[in-house]
């Protein structure tokens, strides 16, 4: 499972930090064993979570792989 929480710092400092969402993506466990299927959920702080899914993407241990999820999922939750 990935984990991605967006803070806002005022003027750098992390004492007043505000939160201003999260986005878990998770493994849905009905993928193959080259492509992944992922279960995206976006939380934000006054608003109930939206949901999507990112289907049939590129297994393997990659930090790049990782981000490219990420944007995959984040061009499928804002459009």
């Amino acid at each position: 499972m990935l984990v991605l929480k967006l803070e806002r710092w005022p003027q750098g400092d992390e004492r007043r930090k505000e939160s201003l969402g999260t986005v878990t993506i998770a493994n849905d466990c009905t993928g193959t064993e080259e492509n992944g299927n992922y279960e995206v959920t976006w939380r934000l702080p006054t608003s109930d979570p939206a949901f999507t899914s990112v289907s049939h993407f590129p297994r393997g241990p990659s930090p790049r792989l990782a981000w490219q999820l990420v944007a995959a999922a984040l061009r499928k939750l804002l459009g």
